[in-house]
């Protein structure tokens, strides 16, 4: 899992920051 980087894991990661930057940013 580690030595296969997929986008779709990229994909998910970019989102769980996202996610935890938005709530942070909105307040």
């Amino acid at each position: 899992m580690r030595e296969k980087y997929t986008p779709s894991a990229w994909r998910l990661l970019a989102t769980t920051m996202v996610c935890a930057v938005i709530p942070g940013q909105s307040q």
